[in-house]
């Protein structure tokens, strides 16, 4: 009697120990695409658009997931059953980013290389398809003002300075940017929604850092407030881009200036 109830528990504990592999291999679906090079940046894929070979795809949390796409852009990641949000990495470091999001195209966001959460039944197969445009980023500033305007401050006068940097391209990107003072103001704070860069600002500068990626049109914006100290006469604040970016196909228009006069 007391082998058999040995044997008995044996075979039972082998069941248990085996179901949970049942369930976990029941329990996952497929994602799977392709990546490709979306020539003309409509989010769709085109005759003639070709895959791109070693984009990395997987589910955002899980970086066992991650898997390069094949010669022909293809993909296939295993992922558990439920709601994902399925992510691109960046190919920059290839010349290429996330291209814009289409029906029946990329699913994949401008700006962040993330679909919308996407149900994964188990057993089933999700097609999640990807585009990637050339990076190329013409940076420029704009908006570049002083308030309150004046043809003639006085000293004393505080001012706001306030200017931007955005960019003419497919896909979203960042860049950093600098405002340099005339000599005659001194800096009271920073303005604009560039984060601080990491290097300290002189005192007659500010620096920024973008948080994020953005589109073609929207730009960062980056300031003072300065008080004028002494008369001046055509005195130039510069905002500029804060290096030559290797993306950027036009480097005479990164910077602009505007001048101030006080007596």
């Amino acid at each position: 009697m007391r082998k058999a109830g040995i044997t008995a528990l044996v075979i039972a504990a082998s069941a248990l120990a085996a179901a949970p592999a049942a369930l976990a291999e029941e329990a996952t679906g497929t994602v799977t695409g392709i990546v490709w090079h979306d020539l003309n940046a409509n989010g769709l894929r085109d005759a003639g658009e070709p895959g791109v070979k070693n984009a990395y795809v997987g589910i955002k949390g899980l970086n066992s997931s991650y898997v390069a796409t094949a010669e022909d852009g293809s993909y296939s990641i295993t992922a558990p059953a439920g709601d994902h949000v399925v992510h691109l990495g960046d190919n920059s470091g290839f010349g290429k980013v996330w291209g814009p999001q289409a029906d029946g195209g990329s699913a994949f966001g401008l700006c962040t290389g993330e679909t919308a959460p996407i149900s994964v039944g188990a057993g089933e197969t999700v097609r999640v398809d990807g585009g990637l445009v050339t990076a190329s980023f013409d940076f420029q500033p704009t908006e570049f003002a002083l308030s309150p305007a004046k043809d003639v401050y006085a000293v004393g006068d505080v001012v706001e300075v306030l200017g931007g940097i955005t960019h003419d391209g497919a896909g979203c990107y960042s860049t950093h940017a600098t405002l340099d003072l005339p000599d005659g103001v001194t800096k009271l704070d920073r303005l604009g929604d560039y984060l601080p860069f990491y290097a300290t600002d002189k005192p007659n500068q500010v620096t920024g850092q973008a948080a994020e990626r953005r589109a073609a049109g929207h730009a960062y914006t980056l300031g003072a407030r300065v008080v004028i100290d002494r008369p001046l006469n055509a005195a130039e604040f510069k905002i500029s881009t804060m290096w030559n970016d290797s993306f950027d196909p036009d480097h005479t228009n990164n910077s602009l200036t505007t001048a101030i006069n006080a007596g």
